[in-house]
């Protein structure tokens, strides 16, 4: 972490959604939200001039994007799968500067709600997920950091690999 006189940052956030309903198979929300910067730069007091920071190691990608495909039937079940993707950057540590390779990963939750189906059982308005982060186990790209020696980088990347969480959720 640096301690800097003065950062300036410009960018573009979007997001995209779309929805429809069925008659028969339920309803499908397509969504896409990312963000590109334009400008990532800082000085390390007034007097330096500001250095270009986006997409170089330990700092911000340029390009990063969540997408998601959801699905909810008319019983209480839904799907959703989500696709993460965080663009390619430079390593300008490393001589010569060398390119750090994009990286995408798979998300996935199924969700079943009880509403008050079985309210006589005391289960009603009662929720199970199951998600899964990071489904196909991949590693975030290699990055041959020398001072942390990691072997990624921990502002872009996460070694934690494939997450399976099971929830219960009663509302009250």
């Amino acid at each position: 972490m640096n301690n800097t006189a003065r950062t300036q940052v410009d960018g573009l956030d979007f997001t995209l959604e779309y929805g429809f309903e069925t008659e028969k198979a339920g309803r499908f929300d397509f969504r896409v939200n990312g963000n590109y910067l334009l400008n990532f730069r800082e000085a390390f007091n007034e007097t330096t001039p500001f250095a270009d920071l986006a997409g170089t190691i330990h700092n911000p990608v340029d390009f990063r994007m969540r997408s998601s495909l959801s699905w909810s039937g008319d019983e209480g079940l839904s799907a959703t799968v989500f696709v993460n993707y965080m663009d390619s950057y430079r390593d300008d540590d490393s001589e010569p500067n060398r390119k750090i390779n994009s990286w995408t990963t798979i998300d996935a939750t199924l969700t079943y709600s009880l509403d008050d189906r079985f309210g006589n059982m005391g289960l009603n308005d009662m929720i199970f997920s199951l998600s899964v982060q990071n489904l196909f186990d991949t590693y975030p790209p290699f990055v041959n950091n020398s001072l942390e020696s990691l072997g990624y980088d921990p502002a872009n990347g996460d070694p934690l690999g494939r997450f399976i969480s099971f929830n219960i959720t009663k509302k009250w």
